[in-house]
């Protein structure tokens, strides 16, 4: 019995701590693309400007112990990359590891330009980006309902 009780509670821990991870996922998700968008019109490649966001994000976040689940993957792929993984391959892996459709496909969207060069995708990337706006802001209008029926 005590078994049971042990082995409920730490499946019940994990799928908390898993919707906590992709709520945070989801609400880094807009500035995420915004900032990779703005590096890459100023003419930055996909990896320059993954690797600047990250080092950002440690001068930023340098000496606090929060838990932030988009750079720590981000900083796995730098890894891969750096161990010599291609780097499509490792966007790839990227996406399919953040197991939420928007990483999905703006990871593919960066494969996309990898490939093809800046022609025709600063389009899509805006259009992403308006999208993911969208969202953010659904996303708000949910979180204020949410707060004012919680008391």
């Amino acid at each position: 019995m005590f078994l049971a009780g042990c082995i409920w509670y730490q499946d019940n821990n994990l799928k908390k701590r898993l919707e906590e991870r992709n709520e945070q996922l989801l609400y880094a998700y807009p500035g995420f693309v915004h900032r990779m968008i703005l590096m890459l019109g100023a003419g930055m490649t996909v990896r320059r400007s993954w690797n600047r966001l990250l080092d950002d994000n440690e001068r930023l976040d340098s000496g606090h112990l929060k838990e932030d689940w988009l750079y720590r993957e981000m900083k796995y792929t730098r890894i891969q990359m750096e161990s010599g993984v291609p780097e499509i391959q490792a966007y790839l892996e990227f996406g399919q590891r953040m197991e939420l459709q928007q990483y999905k496909k703006f990871s593919q969207l960066l494969i996309q330009y990898i490939k093809r060069g800046s022609k025709g995708m600063q389009a899509l990337m805006q259009q992403e980006a308006a999208e993911a706006e969208k969202a953010e802001a659904r996303s708000g209008q949910t979180v204020g309902r949410n707060s004012r029926t919680s008391y």
